[in-house]
């Protein structure tokens, strides 16, 4: 079904067809993790969502079950997860916990290998597109990733501009709506910190394959501990950004602040499995 509404060449001057599986269909929503594998909370959080939306009775999540189709990819680079690990493992308890290892968590393009998404140079980038993009042709794309300790505690779109100008206008209104609908509902449940419209934007096409194939990306961006290891962090330390972001005053951009302190692992899977979870809600 999908895959006939992802090509509207197949349904001619026609479009009833188009609304009738529309209405028959279930929102796609693909979540990846782990692309960039010191950002370790985000591998850890697939687990975390996967567990809920199997183990759970809420309505909420039978609602989500109910009206999507939900594709997880807990690491988009496992081998970087274990190098971190083993790394991370072999220097607890030392004057080096909680750096990053002294080598390449990707063998061939490092950080870079989230700017592969219209090269295709990496295997692991030819596997999404071949086998979930290409296929499913998801509808939303939730990119789960973690950002620097003494800023914003979370992003979230819109993105700041300038937008690529070949991304549809559709798509644009796509991910303001959604990413706005994230914020809100979370600042609602208490959490702190979020940021929208600063930070991070939406130009090129290397970070966001589903801007080009019918689908929203949602960036969320997390706050980092040193690794899987707590950090304090003193108000007076937390800093701004790009985009007018100034994590210790509260704006249209930003809020509510966040006051300081102790940052841990839980912290960051609890951002992110709760944003994910927003989107979801929303999706479904």
């Amino acid at each position: 079904m999908n895959a006939k509404l992802a090509d509207p060449r197949k349904f001619k001057s026609n479009d009833s067809e188009a609304k009738k599986l529309i209405a028959q269909g279930k929102t796609i929503v693909l979540i990846t993790f782990g692309i960039h594998s010191t950002e370790v909370g985000s591998t850890l959080s697939s687990m975390l969502i996967a567990h809920r939306l199997l183990s759970s009775d809420e309505p909420e999540i039978k609602a989500i079950l109910d009206n999507t189709i939900i594709l997880l990819v807990p690491s988009l680079n496992p081998d970087g997860v274990d190098i971190v690990k083993n790394w991370y493992d072999k220097t607890l308890g030392t004057p080096y916990e909680g750096t990053s290892p002294p080598e390449l968590y990707h063998k061939y393009v490092g950080h870079d290998n989230n700017r592969d998404w219209y090269a295709f140079t990496q295997v692991e980038t030819q596997l999404t597109v071949d086998k979930i993009h290409n296929v499913w042709h998801p509808q939303i794309v939730h990119d789960v990733h973690q950002q620097g300790s003494n800023g914003s505690r979370l992003f979230l779109p819109p993105y700041m501009a300038p937008v690529e100008p070949n991304v549809p206008p559709q798509i644009v209104e796509g991910f303001t709506e959604l990413g706005n609908f994230m914020a809100s509902d979370l600042r609602k449940k208490g959490f702190e910190g979020i940021t929208t419209n600063t930070t991070y934007d939406a130009w090129t096409p290397a970070r966001a394959y589903s801007h080009y194939h019918g689908g929203v990306r949602i960036l969320s961006e997390t706050a980092s501990a040193r690794l899987a290891s707590p950090i304090t962090i003193k108000f007076d330390d937390l800093r701004g950004g790009v985009g007018g972001l100034d994590a210790k005053k509260e704006s249209d951009k930003f809020g509510p602040v966040w006051k300081g302190g102790e940052w841990t692992i839980r912290d960051i899977t609890n951002y992110m499995t709760s944003a994910a979870f927003s989107l979801l809600n929303h999706a479904a």
